[in-house]
């Protein structure tokens, strides 16, 4: 995309040129303005904000951002992936079982110091 069109984007213009490289732009510019409320020195909240819950992700569903989550780290317990997607654990809870069920994930050992494993 040119300056001329990554600009008319940025101002809410109709703008022709792949999808993918719009939603690349407002992305971007979304990013740039939540960056102040961060702090940039917790991983937790630049995850939480840009990759799981925030502008990087909105077209994600649960089931997709929980897979994500458990292939970084499958020792996650179901209090701490909801923190990261800004849900109840009980709703995450929920999401997690669908994904057992239908055959993406899979809970080794107990429930208490067990882990998942993507499929």
């Amino acid at each position: 995309m040119t300056e001329e069109q990554v600009s008319d984007v940025i101002d809410g213009k109709c703008v022709l040129g792949p999808p993918q490289d719009i939603r690349e732009v407002q992305n971007a510019y979304e990013a740039y303005g939540i960056m102040s409320k961060l702090n940039a020195y917790s991983v937790k909240d630049l995850l939480k904000e840009l990759s799981h819950n925030g502008v990087m992700n909105k077209a994600k569903t649960l089931d997709e951002k929980l897979l994500d989550l458990l292939m970084e780290d499958g020792i996650q317990s179901a209090a701490g992936l909801a923190e990261i997607v800004g849900l109840s654990p009980r709703t995450v809870q929920r999401a997690l079982k669908r994904l057992m069920d239908d055959g993406k994930i899979e809970h080794v050992g107990t429930n208490r110091f067990g882990h998942y494993i993507v499929k």
